[in-house]
């Protein structure tokens, strides 16, 4: 009963915090055709424009320190032949330091019956700070064939 209820607390404030979605399944749930790393990760270089099908998943990753208050967002209001089915944050190294980098990851779904192109556009702010304009934006050209 006791652990139930923990796990009950812990859910709630990962979902008030903005860790989790209240809609968020397990990533292994979505069979992802493309990986994107867009930001971040000095390794790889970041792709403007990529290429799925019809009904494909994909997922793209973004970086940014930790323990500023700014997160990675989607601007899902103007998203029209593209839902995003899920998203996540996560430290990268199990230390926790103040600073240290975060990956953020958004699974989205190309609708079925779709075609054409659309541009996702992600912007690094601070939730509560409606106001203020991001400096860091991310564009994504998504090419369905």
């Amino acid at each position: 009963m006791i652990s139930v209820m923990l796990a009950m607390v812990l859910a709630i404030g990962m979902i008030a915090t903005g860790m989790a979605s209240a809609e968020e399944k397990k990533t292994e749930d979505y069979p992802e055709s493309v990986t994107v790393v867009v930001i971040g990760d000095s390794s790889v270089k970041a792709p403007e424009v990529i290429t799925v099908f019809p009904g494909d998943y994909f997922k793209v990753v973004l970086y940014a320190a930790g323990g500023t208050g700014y997160c990675w967002m989607l601007d899902s209001d103007s998203l029209i032949s593209i839902k995003m089915v899920a998203n996540s944050s996560s430290p990268v190294s199990s230390l926790t330091l103040a600073g240290g980098k975060v990956r953020w990851e958004f699974y989205l779904r190309v609708k079925p019956e779709t075609t054409g192109q659309e541009i996702l556009h992600f912007y690094l702010s601070r939730p509560w700070d409606k106001n203020e304009k991001s400096d860091q934006v991310v564009d994504l050209t998504v090419i369905t064939k």
